[in-house]
C-alpha cells in the first residue's frame, strides 16, 4: 500500500460572534438640540427620546440656523489595533451610541485626538477555538488573543464557541495544523508562521498520536522515516523520532515522499 503526504492550503476563514457592548457614557443625558461632531459637516437634530436625525441644509435653514453644539464624542481605539473610532454618546443605552470608524482625514479634522483604549469597540466578534481555553476577539479584520485583564474590560462578552474547530500539533513535532472538523480530523490545513501569527498565536492541541497514523519506511529511501496521520504527514527527523518513543515504522507498507 502507497501512502502521499498532505498537500499545502491554506486556512480557511474563522466564524464569529455577534457583537455586543461596553463603553463609559457622560455623567448627564444629552439635552435635546442641533448637534455636530468634529470630524464632519453633518449636523443632528436630537429631540431627546428619539434616535439624532441627520438634518439638510433647507432644513437647518428653516430652524432659523441654530448653533449646533458640540456632539458628546470620545475617541478610542483597541490597544493592539490602529484602527480610531468615534462614539456619540445620545443616551446612557448603549444601543443609541453611535459608532464611527474614521479615516485619516476624518482623524485630522477632529484635531488628531489621542484614542483611549477601549474594553469593546461596535462590531467585534468574540470567539474560542474547541483546542485551548483561549478568547479572542476579532476587529476590523485584527484578531486579537485576550488577557483576562482585556476580556475584563470588555464587559465579559458573550462568545461563540467553535466547537469542531482549532489548531492541533503533534507533541514531538514543531508543525501546526488547523481543523474545522474535530470530530473525524477532517478538513486540515497547514498553518504556516504568518498564518499563526494574523490568528495571534492560539495554542495548539499537543497530542502523541492519533486513531489511524503510523511510522513508516520511505519507498524510495529505506533509511528515512515517515510519519503519516489524521493531522499531518511527513518525512520525520532523529529528534523527532526520539520524542516520539522511538516507535518502529510498518515493515508492510512504505510511503512516497
Amino acid at each position: 500500500m502507497f501512502r502521499t503526504l498532505l498537500r499545502r492550503a491554506g486556512v480557511v476563514a474563522l466564524a464569529t460572534a455577534a457583537a455586543a457592548t461596553v463603553a463609559t457614557t457622560p455623567a448627564s443625558a444629552v439635552q435635546a438640540g442641533y448637534y455636530k461632531n468634529a470630524y464632519s459637516d453633518t449636523i443632528y437634530h436630537y429631540e431627546g427620546d428619539k434616535a439624532p436625525t441627520p438634518i439638510d441644509f433647507q432644513t437647518w435653514e428653516a430652524a432659523g440656523f441654530p448653533v449646533p453644539k458640540d456632539t458628546p464624542t470620545s475617541y478610542v481605539k483597541y490597544a493592539w489595533s490602529p484602527h480610531v473610532y468615534a462614539v456619540t454618546f445620545w443616551e446612557h443605552a448603549d444601543q443609541t451610541w453611535q459608532w464611527d470608524k474614521l479615516d485619516f482625514n476624518q482623524w485630522s479634522r477632529a484635531g488628531k485626538p489621542a484614542a483611549q483604549n477601549a474594553g469593546w469597540i461596535k462590531g467585534s466578534e468574540y470567539y474560542k477555538f474547541a483546542t485551548a481555553n483561549e478568547i479572542f476577539v476579532e476587529s476590523d479584520g485584527v484578531k486579537h488573543k485576550l488577557t483576562a485583564a482585556e476580556w475584563q474590560a470588555s464587559g465579559y462578552r458573550t462568545f461563540v464557541e467553535l466547537t469542531t474547530v482549532g489548531f492541533m500539533k503533534m507533541s514531538w513535532a514543531q508543525d501546526i495544523r488547523y481543523v474545522t472538523d474535530l470530530g473525524v480530523y477532517s478538513d486540515v490545513y497547514i498553518v504556516d508562521y504568518a498564518d499563526w501569527k494574523a490568528e495571534d498565536f492560539p495554542t495548539p492541541q499537543a497530542v502523541h498520536r492519533l486513531p489511524g497514523d503510523g511510522f513508516y519506511r520511505s519507498c524510495s529511501v529505506y533509511s528515512t522515516i515517515v510519519y503519516d496521520g489524521p493531522i499531518l504527514s511527513k518525512v520525520v527527523n532523529y529528534n523527532e523520532w526520539v520524542a516520539a518513543g522511538r516507535p518502529a515504522p510498518s515493515t508492510t507498507e512504505c510511503i512516497y515522499t
